[in-house]
C-alpha cells in the first residue's frame, strides 16, 4: 500500500475528536506569521518537473485547542511555462498528548488557479494534514506529519519531517523535507510571532 491511500478523509475526521481531550497545557504556539519558499520535485513522468513556491502564511490560535489558518502561495513549474497562484484557509485542532509534545490535526480548503501560454484552468480543493510537535529543547522543535492534497482530479500524499529553530523569543527559522508518491519537497521558512 502506498501512500496515496495511507491518509483517508474519514480516518482525519474521526481523529479530530482528540482536538478537546487534553489534560495538561500545551508547550506552544499557534500564533505567527511567516515568508516560506519551497521546490517540490515530480519524479511522475519522464521529465523531472520542479515547482518553486514561495507563500505568506498564518495561524492564529481562537482558542486553547483551536487556530485558525490563512496563506498566499504564488509558484512556477520548470521546464513547464506554468504559473501557479493558490489561497488557503483552514482550521487546525491541537492538543497535547504528553509535556513538550502536540498532536495536531489540520484541514484546509484551497482555490489555485493555474496560467500557461495556452490559457488557465482554476479548481478548489483540500488540504488535510496530521502530526506532531516535540520541542527537544528550549530552542529547538521537531515536527513528522503526513499530508494529502486533493486538487485538479489529483491527489498528493506527503510524510514529512522538519525543524524550527527559536533565534529569539519571536523569530524562527523552519526547515522542512518530505516524500510522497515520487514526489519529493523541501522548503525554508522565516516565522515571526506574536
Amino acid at each position: 500500500m502506498g501512500l496515496r491511500s495511507f491518509i483517508p478523509f474519514w480516518t482525519f475526521a474521526a481523529l479530530a475528536a482528540l482536538g478537546s481531550l487534553h489534560a495538561i497545557a500545551s508547550d506552544f504556539s499557534y500564533h505567527h506569521v511567516q515568508i516560506s519558499q519551497s521546490v517540490t520535485t515530480d519524479n511522475n513522468l519522464s521529465t523531472a518537473i520542479d515547482h518553486s513556491v514561495t507563500g505568506v502564511g498564518g495561524s492564529y490560535e481562537i482558542n486553547e485547542d483551536m487556530a485558525i489558518t490563512a496563506g498566499y502561495f504564488s509558484g512556477y513549474y520548470q521546464p513547464l511555462s506554468i504559473d501557479s497562484r493558490d489561497l488557503e484557509a483552514g482550521i487546525t485542532l491541537h492538543t497535547p498528548i504528553k509535556a513538550l509534545t502536540d498532536f495536531m490535526l489540520n484541514a484546509s480548503l484551497l482555490q489555485s488557479e493555474l496560467h500557461t501560454p495556452f490559457g488557465s484552468a482554476v479548481d478548489s480543493g483540500h488540504r488535510l494534514k496530521a502530526g506532531i510537535r516535540h520541542r527537544i529543547n528550549y530552542r529547538l522543535e521537531f515536527e513528522a506529519c503526513f499530508s494529502q492534497l486533493k486538487i485538479f482530479n489529483d491527489t498528493d500524499n506527503l510524510a514529512g519531517i522538519g525543524l524550527l529553530f527559536d533565534m529569539s523569543s519571536d523569530l524562527s527559522l523552519a526547515a522542512e523535507y518530505g516524500l510522497g508518491d515520487n514526489i519529493g519537497r523541501m522548503s525554508l521558512a522565516l516565522r515571526l510571532g506574536f
